[in-house]
């Protein structure tokens, strides 16, 4: 496509020359519009956005290994039944002492939970992965469908452009008609299917104008571009190479696929929540340390106090007896859950294998309909050149002369969307064999 020549203009909508009042911005690589798409796309944004908080999750469950600090303080009535008060003896306390406030700061560290500890930070790893891999996976999406938005829109810009040729060589045909009319070696008829000609490409214009509109207005939101400012996509020199890859080496390429390695973390996930479930019914054990203060306050007056101090340093073991009972039927139910997990993973592993084969065989067949669009435009051109020839030499009629230019102008269409088909297929199949990075703009 010859994009250089011809601005997309905001203002318009319309391809027009590069002298419009608008200025004109740098214009735009594929490479370059998918850079944009990686920074502004909001699903994109979104999951590495949730791709954090499964880090940050993952931070937070490492904690678990610390020391739990608990501090408490409370003030109570105390001799609430007269006679079963039984005071301190090494205390100055009466009867008539009946106020309390006590403050307590206790420390605990958990030595043995059943694996929990252990299994939650793998857990919380899990998810991290997890997170991370959808995110690559939204990325290869993002990549793959800013260049399909870029190509769309730059097969409506070679249309436009063809287009714009196709009416400029009406129009020089048009005027010899006319001229051949008023001399009267030209019917009325031939001058009206001219006519005809030029109403149909002005319809064509018209419709690819709305077109044109939609497809910038999509390109730019996608990416979060501002809708109102100007887009202009850049000439590339892409060449069309055949595809050199064998089927028997795509199961290679399976293990790289931020797919395969999601439903890889799945499983891990379905394991880890078994053994976190089976841990909660096993023994506890923790150690920990304690300092409190009791104060008893005589006729409720704080002025004056009574006060014991101490330390203490336990152990602390716990068994959760009522538990057991459902015990054997959730593990079995989360065993179950796990072999799920492994039968989904053993069967879209083979349809991720089919899905890269799938892949592949379209690039193939995109390839060889350039070629064929290659082969159909050059007998289109070689039939023109001869029709124009005969139409000057009077062997041929106006008629087969106006087909075969219509004939090209479809051929040229054909030849763009087939090469803008075989870059896309071509994405396709290196995203489905885990080769995102060959597509990565430099500045990613």
């Amino acid at each position: 496509m010859r994009a250089e020549k011809y601005l997309l203009c905001a203002c318009c909508a319309l391809f027009a020359p590069t002298g419009c009042f608008a200025e004109a911005p740098k214009a735009m690589t594929l490479r370059e519009y998918q850079a944009q798409a990686l920074r502004g796309n909001h699903e994109l944004r979104e999951a590495a956005l949730e791709a954090e908080a499964a880090a940050q999750a993952k931070s937070g469950a490492f904690t678990k290994y610390f020391p739990k600090l608990a501090a408490g303080a409370g003030i109570a009535n105390t001799n609430v039944l007269p006679g079963l008060s039984s005071p301190i003896e090494m205390l100055p306390l009466t009867k008539e002492s009946n106020g309390a406030g006590v403050a307590m700061l206790t420390a605990t560290q958990p030595i043995y939970a059943g694996g929990r500890i252990v299994n939650g930070n793998r857990l919380a790893e899990a998810g991290k992965n997890a997170a991370s891999h959808q995110m690559l996976m939204k990325r290869n999406e993002v990549l793959a469908e800013s260049e399909k938005k870029y190509r769309q829109l730059g097969i409506l810009d070679g249309r436009m452009q063809t287009l714009l040729a196709y009416e400029k060589m009406l129009e020089a045909l048009d005027a010899q008609v006319s001229q051949a009319f008023e001399r009267g070696v030209a019917s009325k008829t031939d001058r009206l299917r001219v006519k005809l000609k030029k109403d149909e490409v002005l319809v064509k214009k018209l419709q690819l104008k709305k077109m044109l509109e939609v497809a910038e207005k999509d390109l730019k939101i996608y990416a979060g571009i501002s809708v109102g400012d100007v887009v202009r996509l850049k000439e590339q020199d892409e060449t069309v190479n055949p595809p050199a890859v064998s089927t028997e080496t795509l199961r290679d390429n399976l293990a790289v696929r931020p797919e395969y390695k999601l439903l890889e973390t799945s499983v891990e996930a379905a394991r880890l929540q078994k053994k976190m479930k089976l841990g909660g019914y096993l023994p506890s054990f923790a150690v920990g340390a304690s300092v409190y203060q009791a104060d008893y306050f005589k006729h409720n007056n704080f002025s004056t106090a009574s006060t014991y101090r101490d330390t203490i340093a336990f152990g602390m073991v716990s068994i959760p007896l009522s538990d057991w009972w459902e015990a054997s039927h959730t593990v079995k139910e989360l065993a179950l859950k796990e072999d799920v997990a492994r039968e989904k993973f053993s069967a879209l592993s083979e349809y991720l294998l089919l899905d890269m084969e799938n892949k592949l065989k379209k690039h193939e067949t995109a390839y060889d309909q350039v070629l064929l669009a290659q082969i159909g435009l050059e007998e289109a051109v070689a039939n023109k050149s001869e029709r124009e020839d005969g139409y000057k030499n009077g062997t041929e009629k106006l008629s087969d002369y106006l087909e075969a230019l219509a004939l090209e102008l479809d051929r040229r269409d054909r030849l763009v969307e087939a090469r803008a088909d075989y870059f896309q297929t071509r994405t396709a199949f290196l995203l489905a064999t885990g080769q995102a990075e060959v597509l990565l703009p430099a500045a990613n």
